[in-house]
């Protein structure tokens, strides 16, 4: 099965106009039964501040949200620049190109203004890229590319607890058993469920014993790839349509297609099938978790060195600490945080394309909302940990737009997933470890090298990823 890919053309912001000095891209590949998977900028002339204490509620000034010449001041109580010198809205700070940070007027959240003088439209804000071995690639393509599973795990995938998997479309909200796969570089082993609402693929590239070794039900909702042998040893595998095994299948293994096993593959007497056939089966690793596929620490690097943090009236620090209720608002463009640490609840309110790069951890302790405007996008890159505890929600919420907001978490580590948080991202954190002691439940989509919940794991894929790229030009990609 072969992805289509075509680079994006499309720049973004100025700011990843420095070469990378990277490697490699995904690999193309095909099929013997070989299985392969792979292979705007800030005004002028902003507005005078007002003069008596806000709602928090936004209001507008004379030429409503920040014009094209105008500030993009966030105030007191959240009231914007109006165009050319017009004045803020009630309780605002004026902006002084771009917008300078607000503070909380009375009875409102703080407002931290990240936004420019754009009129908020992504008509002409283009699509964030990502530096990768062949030049800036539009995240909204390597996310088609990267993610068209529903979990990819780049080592081992051991199910201590339940797994389940399901899709649906963010854009049409139909829901579905066949698009939600599940793929593993290495082996499976599972004491607890592990059901993919699509295929299943355990490649067994990875070093050490490979295959499936499964004492809770396994269930691929469409095919099963196993590139080793598959014991089920105290209860049942379903395969929804065909199962490719290259090593010996065992148990009670009920297939309701064919089974393909290679010539020297012993198949059990429990194990059902339309069909046995015999040939030589190979898996290839669904799962692309290296620097040459996308290179999120060189993209903070590059945000460090070149931002639209001044011109829009923020430090790096800007969010150190949340302890009090806070909106950090994002325009078009390029930033960059030191890091990231809330105690008290955080929203992201997005009004284009932004790209925010943070240098070290993102500790979110009390939910993290991220608003997106009709068109808008928020790719967050972590140099540090990602670490997400007390629950709520983190990212776009349920069944928003889990597509146009992508985590890509640079550190080799842990990231943190505690307290049974709702999340709505594309996440890839292909050197990072998924803790979570209580399970998740998360929309959209999660590439990492490992998982080892504690508790039960809901993984909603969102179908919207396989056409994600179409903006930059990336045909839709095929389910797996």
């Amino acid at each position: 099965m072969i992805v289509g890919r075509r680079s994006c053309a499309v720049a973004h912001a100025g700011a990843w106009l420095l070469a990378l000095a990277t490697t490699g891209v995904l690999a193309a590949g095909g099929c013997h039964r070989d299985i392969r998977l792979f292979p705007g900028t800030g005004g002028t002339g902003g507005g005078t501040a007002g003069t008596t204490g806000g709602t928090g509620i936004e209001e507008l000034g004379s030429g409503g949200r920040a014009g094209v010449l105008g500030g993009a001041g966030r105030g007191a109580g959240g009231g914007r620049g109006g165009t050319g010198g017009g004045s803020a809205g009630t309780g605002g700070i004026g902006g002084v190109a771009g917008g300078s940070a607000g503070i909380s007027g009375a009875g409102g959240d703080d407002h931290v203004d990240g936004g420019g003088g754009s009129d908020g439209s992504t008509a002409s804000c283009p699509p964030v890229r990502m530096p990768t071995s062949s030049g800036p690639t539009c995240a909204s393509t390597l996310e088609t590319r990267g993610h068209r599973f529903a979990l990819c795990m780049c080592s081992n995938l051991i199910a201590a607890a339940r797994i389940r998997t399901e899709g649906y479309d963010s854009t049409t909200n139909a829901w579905d058993e066949v698009s939600a796969a599940i793929g593993t570089n290495g082996a499976l082993q599972s004491t607890a469920e592990v059901r993919a609402g699509g295929a299943l693929y355990v490649s067994s590239t990875t070093p050490g014993p490979g295959g499936i070794l499964a004492e809770g039900h396994v269930q691929a909702g469409t095919s099963l790839y196993v590139g080793g042998p598959l014991d089920q040893i105290s209860s049942n595998t379903d395969v929804g349509v065909n199962a490719y095994v290259a090593g010996d299948v065992s148990g009670d293994v009920r297939i309701r297609g064919e089974l393909y096993a290679s010539p020297t593959s012993s198949v059990g007497s429990a194990v059902q099938a339309t069909a046995i056939e015999r040939e030589l089966v190979s898996i290839a690793a669904p799962c692309d978790c290296s620097l040459n596929f996308v290179n999120p620490p060189a993209a903070v690097a590059m945000a460090n060195n070149q931002n639209a943090d001044a011109l829009h009236g923020f430090s790096p620090n800007a969010l150190m600490p949340v302890i009090a209720p806070t909106t950090f608002d994002l325009d078009c463009g390029t930033f960059f945080l030191s890091a990231i640490d809330a105690s008290a609840p955080l929203t992201i309110a997005v009004h284009g394309n932004a790209l925010l790069a943070v240098g070290g951890d993102v500790s979110i302790r009390n939910g993290l909302s991220v608003m997106l405007d009709p068109g808008a996008s928020l790719d967050l890159v972590i140099g540090g940990h990602l670490n997400v505890s007390g629950g709520g929600t983190f990212g776009t919420g349920p069944q928003s737009a889990p597509t146009r907001f992508r985590v890509w978490v640079a550190a080799v580590g842990t990231v943190v997933l505690d307290d049974m948080p709702t999340i709505g991202a594309m996440i890839h954190a292909g050197g990072s470890q998924i803790s979570s002691r209580s399970g998740f439940t998360l929309y959209g989509s999660l590439v990492a090298q490992s998982i080892s919940p504690g508790g039960e794991v809901d993984i909603i894929y969102d179908r919207a990823a396989l056409s994600a790229g179409a903006e930059c030009g990336e045909p839709t990609a095929s389910l797996p």
